[in-house]
């Protein structure tokens, strides 16, 4: 054995099994593979989300154990592995899941999530102070209201009761691993974004928690991301059918696994995740302050990452299917999968600039690279002419533009990059991806998985336990890509014509449909 928790070398590597999982927004996914790099079993299980008045967005943690239980039995029925075999465990999570836990790790508030803003006015109070820059000083980014200070500061003054009784606040993975190992732990890519951590010393900070009012003794300890937390109990051998005793890893922030779990592990890779929320991100070895962008540190030790992301961009397209495509002479009971082919075919015919249609993607506010939560989506130059399939391009191409628009305050921090990588379910869309790659004018290679967060934990699992050697090692053993996106140049000149304008509508609608939404 290398290690307590080291792997055999004269097991036979195929029979050798490591679980990764990643407790999504709107699902939970897992995926096996073996020591070999080959993966065994992929699948996921979604859940719902609390949209409630006031902006508080929420999730019940249940449903995340429940639908992680369900997926863990499925695999057992299906695949012939011995359930000993099982090397280690590995979890992501959704960034700022906040889950207040008491003693005996049971639940006592449903899961705060990053796309609620009941903290907004507790952000708003550290605006121009001498508070707000230490925190800025210290964590690296200014104060939002999914970070958890924020989040944690407005339990203690409206929920009393609930902040008395927490033993520990959670992240979604923190809250998975105790329920699997009956230890607490954060990881660090989490740290980043809480307002509360120190990241020079990497340790909670006394005076930022002083600024909130918050006890120390409340928050878990922080592991690396490879770092094993603790090993499987008895009574998550009987909820899953696994055994006892299985290491279990500390994991990361969704985001970090991606890019892992996608093969982005060096210096000047640029990630763009296609989920819920299209995330841009760069690996750099600088420790990079900004205070519209997001710097957090990556799985991969001394790396950090800087990031922009287009929130709702998936509910925007849902959004569209559901109100627009679906309203209006089609069957509403048709699937979102049938609709896609048939708006494959017909966005073919659209052009560059949808009509001259523009689409402001911030139905969710905007939180990179400049924060307005209350900001507003938009569709502009409407015309009885307008089709369908130019409001769905237009969609995507302004996306896009947000993110292009992400990507350039990145750079200005003197972040480059030299290569980028697409990973997600959205990344199905070879138009859409095309689209990006002429807006942003680079070459995306295209993941061959899209539960990149899933096999990202698996192989930091692996690595946890020296299952592989070293990350180069499970990137060459894993992961796979399928189609090489090239950027076309007049395409790409066109497309800049609409960003500029873009650009122009960003400067001076943005603050117009932030008093539109508080009127």
């Amino acid at each position: 054995m290398n290690s307590k928790y080291g792997i055999d070398r004269n097991k036979s590597n195929i029979h050798n099994y490591i679980v990764g999982i990643d407790v999504g927004t709107s699902a939970i996914k897992i995926s096996i593979i073996n020591q070999k790099g080959k993966i065994i079993y992929s699948n996921s299980k979604g859940y719902g989300i609390n949209f409630l008045p006031n902006s508080f967005v929420q999730q019940k943690p249940s449903d995340w154990y429940e639908s992680l239980v369900y997926l863990l039995k499925d695999s057992l029925s299906q695949l012939e592995f011995g359930k000993s075999n099982v090397l280690a465990i590995g979890i992501s999570s959704q960034s700022n899941a906040l889950v207040s836990v008491d003693k005996n790790g049971d639940v006592l508030h449903p899961a705060i999530l990053y796309l609620d803003k009941r903290a907004l006015d507790i952000c708003n109070s550290f605006k121009d102070t001498k508070e707000g820059e230490r925190v800025y000083e210290l964590g690296g980014s200014t104060l939002r209201p999914s970070y958890t200070g924020p989040q944690i500061s407005w339990i203690k003054k409206n929920k009393t009761d609930i902040y008395r009784k927490t033993y520990k606040f959670l992240t979604a993975n923190g809250f998975i691993i105790q329920r699997l190992t009956g230890e607490y732990s954060k990881d660090y890519t989490q740290t980043g974004m809480t307002g509360i951590f120190d990241r020079e010393k990497m340790e909670w900070s006394e005076e930022l928690l002083g600024y909130f009012g918050i006890d120390k003794s409340k928050l878990p300890g922080i592991y690396k991301p490879s770092e094993i937390v603790g090993k499987t109990s008895k009574n998550f051998k009987k909820d899953s059918g696994l055994p006892q005793g299985i290491p279990v890893i500390a994991g990361t922030l969704d985001v970090a696994s991606t890019m892992l779990g996608s093969g982005c592990i060096d210096t000047g890779c640029c990630f763009i995740e296609m989920g819920s929320v299209i995330n841009i991100a760069v690996l750099t070895n600088k420790l990079v302050h900004d205070r519209n962008l997001q710097t957090y540190p990556s799985a991969i030790p001394n790396i950090n990452i800087v990031a922009g992301s287009v929130d709702g961009a998936g509910g925007a397209i849902k959004w569209f299917l559901n109100q627009i495509y679906k309203g209006y002479g089609i069957d509403k009971d048709i699937t979102d999968e049938k609709i896609f082919d048939i708006l494959e075919e017909e966005i073919h015919k659209t052009k560059i600039g949808s009509g001259n249609l523009m689409f402001l993607p911030f139905m969710s506010g905007m939180r990179t690279p400049r924060s307005d939560l209350n900001t507003k989506g938009a569709l502009l130059g409407l015309k009885v002419s307008t089709r369908k399939s130019d409001i769905f391009r237009s969609i995507l191409e302004g996306c896009s533009y947000g993110l292009k628009y992400n990507l350039e305050f990145i750079l200005a921090k003197g972040v480059d990059y030299s290569k980028a990588i697409a990973s997600g379910g959205a990344s199905k869309n070879k138009f859409w991806v095309q689209m990006m790659s002429d807006i942003l004018n680079i070459n995306i290679k295209r993941s061959y998985y899209d539960s990149g967060a899933s096999i990202g934990s698996a192989m930091l699992a692996g690595i946890g336990v020296r299952a592989f050697n070293d990350f180069k090692q499970a990137k060459e053993m894993i992961c796979r890509y399928d189609i090489n996106f090239k950027p076309g140049k007049e395409k790409t000149k066109k497309y800049d014509k609409y960003y500029s304008q873009y650009k122009n509508f960003i400067k001076e609608l943005i603050f117009e449909l932030h008093n539109l939404e508080c009127i």
